[in-house]
């Protein structure tokens, strides 16, 4: 079960874990304000302006190894569940195909994920032991201890076969 802390604060598209943990702090000195800035850029659809996205790493290059931090910082108000729901919907255009998986992850992650407002960064890392921890605006929201989460869930956005190539390009250094 995912373990809720402060109230009810949640991360958008993270979730589910059989064993997951309240997170306290970053693994080790590992945190954004902490490591180097990769890549960042804009997403997009259609005419609206999403959100802002950064990847950091420990030297700040992307070498596709744990741990790294994704920070998204939020241009718009969403739904919590909109998010559960596409961020399944893109695990799916990555390749995962079992049907349970994708399900469990949903409820999850339809339970954990607050509204989101303009403004709002949340952030997760994947720790060098495969787990993904969570926080919104700084404040940690839970771990995720399942090694096939997290390397769907970061897929999302630096899998070759992502929905945004441009975005990636620009979070790993491959522009320009």
């Amino acid at each position: 079960m995912f373990t809720k802390t402060a109230g009810a604060l949640a991360l958008s598209v993270f979730v589910y874990s059989a064993a997951a943990e309240p997170v306290s702090e970053p693994e080790g000195d590992f945190w954004p304000d902490k490591a180097k800035l990769a890549g960042e850029s804009r997403l997009s659809y259609l005419f609206w302006d999403v959100y802002d996205i950064r990847l950091f790493t420990a030297d700040g290059s992307w070498q596709d190894k744990r741990p790294f931090a994704l920070e998204l910082t939020y241009l718009r108000d969403f739904n919590g569940k909109d998010i559960a729901e596409r961020s399944v919907k893109e695990m799916k255009g990555q390749g995962i195909s079992d049907k349970a998986v994708l399900e469990r992850w949903e409820k999850e992650m339809k339970a954990l994920l607050p509204d989101v407002e303009e403004g709002d960064r949340l952030t997760g890392v994947a720790d060098s032991q495969g787990n993904t921890q969570f926080y919104y605006n700084d404040e940690p929201l839970g771990k995720v201890e399942e090694e096939a989460f997290t390397d769907a869930f970061f897929a999302i956005w630096l899998a070759e076969n992502t929905s945004e190539p441009a975005v990636r390009k620009a979070l790993t250094g491959e522009r320009k």
